[in-house]
C-alpha cells in the first residue's frame, strides 16, 4: 500500500493508554506532523487510571498530549459527523487505532482515504476480539504477540503488515505480565511500522478466514464469576485470569459477594470428596484462607470486599463454603460487556438483580 509522504502524513490516533501515548511520542520525535488524538470522554478513563498504576502499563493521554502540544478531541464514538469534521479541520491524512473503543465504520475509513491501521495483541487471524490476555491464561498459553494491520470494516480482519510472537517465562503469569510483555512488542512493531511510513509504502498480505478465531472482551465485574464445579487447576487459572491489575474473580460467602485477586494450589496427601469443595477449613499464620478442593488446597491470601482489600481471615470463617449462585454463573458465562459498564471505578460493582 502506497501512503502519503512523511511530511504529509498527519495521523489521528484513536484510543488511549500506554501504546497510544508512546506512538504519539514516536511520531513527534521522528519528525512526522503532530498527530491529533481522538479518545473517549475523560470521565471514562478513570477505571484504567485506577487499575493500571505501573508506568509500564499506563500513560495518561491528556497529560501526554499537553506535554507534546497535541490536540485531544473527546467523543463517545469516533463515527459522528462532528468527529469527521474535526478530521477535515485538522488536515488528517491517516489514522491509527490503539485500543479504540469504537468499531470504526465506513465513513471514517473513507475520510482518511483508507489509510488507517490498527495494532492488535495476537498473531492475526487468530484471537480476534478484545479479551486476549485472560483467555490465554484460561487456555494455559504463555504467548505474547501482536499484529499491525490495515483497518477495514470488519473486526481485526484487515491485511497484515507486520507481526511478532514471543513467550512469557513466568510459571504462573497474570494479566499484568501479558500487558507488560505486549507493550514491549507493540513498541517494536510501531517503530517498524514507522520505518515503512518513511519509505512511503507499507507491505500487506491478506488474512486467512479459515484460520481465524474470535474471543470476546471480558469484564471482571460481569464475567469473573468462579464456578466451584470446575477442576482445581481450572479454578486457579480462572482466578489468575482476572487478577492483577484487575479486581479479581468473584464468588460468594453466604450472601456477600467478594473478589479473590490471587490464589495458589498446594497438593493434598489424598483426594477429597466433591462435597468438601469450596469449604474454608483453616487459615495460615499469615491469615491466608485454606480452602478444600479435590486434590489440592486452594490458599487465598487476601480478598476484596466492597473495594477494600482484606486479609482473608478478616472476612472469611472456618466452615464457610464458597459458592456462586447458578443464575450469576449463567449471566457471567453469557454476558457481553458494554463499554459504558467498563468505565466505573473498580470495586463499585453493579447491583445484583
Amino acid at each position: 500500500m502506497n501512503i502519503p509522504a512523511q511530511k504529509d502524513l498527519r495521523f489521528v490516533l484513536l484510543g488511549s493508554g500506554f501504546h497510544l501515548c508512546s506512538f504519539a511520542e514516536m511520531l513527534v520525535e521522528s519528525g512526522f506532523p503532530n498527530p491529533l488524538i481522538m479518545t473517549h470522554p475523560r470521565d471514562q478513563h478513570v477505571r484504567d487510571a485506577t487499575l493500571l498504576t505501573s508506568p509500564e502499563l499506563y500513560k495518561n493521554v491528556f497529560e501526554t498530549a499537553e506535554r507534546l502540544g497535541l490536540r485531544v478531541f473527546e467523543t463517545s464514538t469516533v463515527n459522528t459527523p462532528d468527529s469527521l469534521e474535526v478530521l477535515r479541520e485538522e488536515g488528517v491524512t491517516a489514522g491509527f487505532s490503539l485500543s479504540c473503543r469504537s468499531i470504526i465504520k465506513r465513513d471514517f475509513i473513507r475520510a482518511v482515504n483508507g489509510f488507517i491501521f490498527n495494532i492488535h495483541p495476537s498473531m492475526l487471524p487468530a484471537e480476534r476480539g478484545g479479551g486476549t490476555f485472560s483467555w490465554r491464561i484460561l487456555n494455559n498459553s504463555k504467548e505474547v504477540s501482536a499484529t499491525v494491520h490495515v483497518l477495514d470494516e470488519g473486526i481485526d480482519t484487515g491485511a497484515v503488515i507486520v507481526q511478532k510472537r514471543t513467550e512469557l517465562e513466568k510459571e504462573f503469569p497474570t494479566p499484568h505480565d501479558y500487558l507488560v510483555g505486549t507493550n514491549r512488542v507493540y513498541l517494536e512493531l510501531l517503530r517498524e511500522f514507522l520505518s515503512f511510513c518513511r519509505q512511503g509504502a507499507v507491505p500487506c498480505h491478506p488474512q486467512s478466514e479459515e484460520e481465524s478465531t474470535y474471543l470476546p472482551r471480558l469484564y471482571t465485574e460481569q464475567n469473573g464469576a468462579i464456578d466451584w464445579n470446575w477442576s482445581d487447576v481450572a479454578v486457579e487459572r480462572f482466578i489468575r485470569a482476572f487478577g492483577a491489575p484487575y479486581p479479581g474473580a468473584f464468588t460468594y460467602a453466604g450472601e456477600r459477594r467478594f473478589h479473590i485477586p490471587e490464589a495458589r494450589l498446594e497438593p493434598l496427601p489424598r483426594p477429597n470428596h466433591p462435597f468438601l469443595k469450596g469449604r474454608v477449613v483453616g487459615f495460615t499464620d499469615k491469615g491466608e484462607a485454606r480452602v478444600f478442593m479435590l486434590e489440592n488446597m486452594l490458599v487465598i491470601p487476601t480478598v476484596v470486599v466492597d473495594g477494600q482489600s482484606l486479609v482473608s481471615a478478616d472476612f472469611l470463617s472456618v466452615n464457610t463454603t464458597l459458592h456462586t449462585p447458578w443464575a450469576i454463573l449463567a449471566e457471567a458465562r453469557t454476558a457481553v460487556p458494554k463499554v459504558a459498564s467498563m468505565t466505573s471505578t473498580p470495586g463499585k460493582v453493579q447491583q445484583e438483580k
